[in-house]
């Protein structure tokens, strides 16, 4: 009798070894090749983690991933998953995208053979050093884990300035003089959005008065460049707008032409022996950004005032052709 028990026992054992062996034997053959995150990014807002998986099979494979520390809440808790979104693509299948929600069950992702690249949404609201975390499960069974590190800051300062192009159109007697500006934010750090308040002003040179003066905010997103206006659409279609200027002075010998500008707002006529200051001026919070050209440019110094930086003048290029937004 005892001897059929301990013959029982060595039997099951050896069915249990075996099973756990057949079934870590057909584990399939994946791994991460790469785990890369921004060094720093601010509080408040978000960033992207991409994660390399390769797939070594000679077919599509089912895995499971959790990322710890992806998402750290208000009150300081850290989460693996969240509301966000998984994009897997294949370098060598360009047309396999694959789109997932996080979930928090721990949802399967499907790879295809040979590497797959995963981009997550991470956020932060409180500012600390975290270690993200990467595990990569098949049937619960842990294939492969990476960590990259991410230093997230309470504040983001930007890099602002003010950037201007310039051309005039000879068309007859009349001269246009068009002036595109731009705010670039040239810190590549994703923070709190900067909300940059601007103005343009037109001012008569002889008389110092203003004739027009156009006032806007403009979201100063990190390592981007924007129209210095957020032009109001509402009225026009939106693609009468892609050609359009910052600024139009248009000098002629009565002040007059055929021409008009439409949708353009800031815009002023004069006369030949007219000339004019454009003043554009950013400001963010203690960083005053100023430029100004005089038209015509033979009176132009290009005066620049700015405590983030100062850059060259700025010449007019003499262009044969009417801009694209007149319209007759």
């Amino acid at each position: 009798m005892r001897k059929d028990f301990l013959l029982a026992t060595g039997m099951s054992f050896l069915l249990l070894a075996a099973g756990v062996y057949w079934y870590f034997w057909t584990l399939d053959d994946v791994s991460i090749v790469g785990a890369d995150a921004p060094d720093y990014i601010g509080i408040k807002t978000t960033g992207q983690l991409q994660v390399v998986l390769m797939n070594n099979e000679s077919y599509p494979v089912d895995v499971s991933i959790d990322i710890e520390n992806a998402f750290v809440d208000p009150d300081g808790i850290s989460r693996s998953y969240f509301d966000g979104m998984l994009i897997i693509s294949n370098p060598e299948n360009p047309d396999y995208l694959q789109y997932k929600s996080f979930d928090p069950s721990g949802g399967k992702i499907t790879l295809q053979p040979g590497e797959n690249v995963i981009e997550m949404t991470i956020g932060y609201y409180i500012p600390d050093g975290y270690d993200l975390n990467v595990k990569v499960y098949q049937n619960h069974w842990l294939l492969d884990e990476a960590t990259t590190h991410i230093e997230v800051l309470e504040t983001v300062l930007p890099n602002l300035s003010i950037e201007l192009d310039s051309e005039m159109i000879a068309i007859d007697e009349v001269e246009i003089y068009r002036v595109d500006a731009y705010i670039s934010n040239d810190n590549t750090i994703r923070g709190n959005t900067p909300v940059v308040a601007t103005n343009i002003s037109i001012i008569d040179n002889a008389t110092g008065t203003i004739l027009l003066s156009y006032e806007d905010s403009i979201r100063a997103d990190a390592n981007s460049t924007k129209h210095i206006i957020n032009w109001n659409t509402s009225s026009w279609n939106i693609s009468d707008w892609d050609a359009s200027p910052t600024v139009i002075i248009e000098l002629s010998p009565n002040a007059s032409s055929p021409y008009l500008y439409r949708p353009l707002e800031t815009v002023v006529r004069g006369k030949m022996d007219e000339s004019y200051r454009v003043n554009f001026t950013a400001v963010w919070e203690n960083q005053v950004m100023t430029r100004e050209l005089v038209i015509p440019p033979s009176l132009n110094s290009d005066k620049i005032n700015s405590n983030i930086e100062n850059d060259s003048e700025g010449d007019f290029t003499v262009a044969p052709t009417p801009p694209e937004i007149m319209l007759q």
